[in-house]
């Protein structure tokens, strides 16, 4: 993985060290070399290589994912990623970075070649200024993985584990391809991975509406609602039709926000755009506080929850959320 890393970043432009540090030491060593140069030439080195990886984090971690800045990918440097993506996939897209780099290169390369694909739905099912507000979000927030928060806890559960490389999942609501390349890294098939968004600028992302799933009955393994349920006026629609196209025993990995009524009254002015904006997430939005809310809006389909998480204190400014993972059955 080190090596991986490395070679990813000389592919984008930074400058690393070309030669193992051991390899240097045992060379050095046996010339005769004074050891405190050779320590303090070493030093150097790992600096100017912990710099190289510094500064890629702070452009990954600061400025993409929480300040809205999508990433500015050259053609260059896409084209030296490809032949290790080609090679080393599923290795390389564990790291966040990689993940945005190729989303935000593909991004620009589907919308200059294919117009955006809205899906109809009925208004009376889904919250108003949904598209619109989304829309806007995801020209803003490329980056967003919001799956990432669950795969561990999916990809932990041995049932799902022993076999992740043969089951059909399905992303609700993922804006982005990002959410697909978590879902690879975290070993699913791309060929078993669906997607489903009101909007879409990706062929890898079917426009729908999570009322209306244009997918078989019984045909997914696992189904991800990820902060998408809140948009939707009626909640029961939506479960059936998560029932309806899992199979049985398969799994459903959600996470929400509370609804605007469950924040602490001395958090509701500090809340996230998301509850006052356009669309009046949170007080518009199904009233839900705690898991248990939402397991009943699933009823006598709820089997097994191994997991469950729900809205803690004190609120840390990016949004108080309730998660769980839960068994269906039919």
């Amino acid at each position: 993985m080190k090596r991986l890393i490395l070679n990813f970043l000389r592919s984008i432009g930074y400058v690393v060290v070309h030669e193992p540090v051991l390899r240097q030491m045992q060379e050095r060593s046996s010339a005769g070399e004074n050891q405190a140069a050779h320590i303090a030439n070493l030093e150097h080195q790992n600096a100017q290589l912990s710099a190289a990886i510094n500064a890629i984090e702070s452009e990954k971690a600061d400025n993409l994912e929480y300040t809205g800045k999508n990433l500015d990918v050259s053609e260059r440097q896409f084209q030296g990623l490809l032949p290790l993506l080609a090679e080393h996939r599923n290795e390389l897209l564990k790291i966040h970075f990689v993940r945005d780099f190729l989303a935000s290169k593909r991004y620009a390369q589907l919308t200059k070649s294919r117009p955006f694909e809205f899906a109809p739905y009925n208004d009376g099912n889904v919250l108003e200024n949904t598209v619109k507000y989304n829309k806007g979000a995801l020209e803003h927030f490329l980056s967003l993985d919001r799956i990432r928060m669950l795969l561990g806890v999916v990809t932990s559960i041995w049932e799902i584990a022993r076999n992740a490389h043969d089951r059909k999942i399905l992303l609700v609501g993922p804006r982005s391809e990002t959410e697909l390349y978590s879902a690879m890294a975290a070993g699913f098939q791309l060929q078993n991975v669906s997607a489903l968004d009101l909007f879409s600028y990706s062929p890898l992302v079917t426009a729908g509406d999570m009322h209306e799933m244009p997918f078989a009955d019984s045909s997914m393994d696992i189904v991800f609602i990820t902060c998408v349920l809140s948009y939707s006026r009626n909640t029961s629609k939506v479960a059936a039709e998560t029932v309806r196209v899992l199979k049985n025993g398969g799994f459903v990995a959600f996470i929400e926000p509370i609804h605007y009524d469950f924040v602490p009254s001395e958090n509701k002015a500090d809340l996230p755009v998301a509850y006052s904006g356009a669309i009046d997430l949170g007080k518009d939005s199904p009233h839900w506080g705690s898991v248990d809310d939402v397991l009943r809006i699933f009823g006598d389909a709820v089997d097994t929850v191994p997991f469950r998480c729900e809205a803690s204190a004190p609120y840390d400014g990016m949004g108080l959320n309730i998660s769980t993972v839960f068994k269906i059955k039919k």
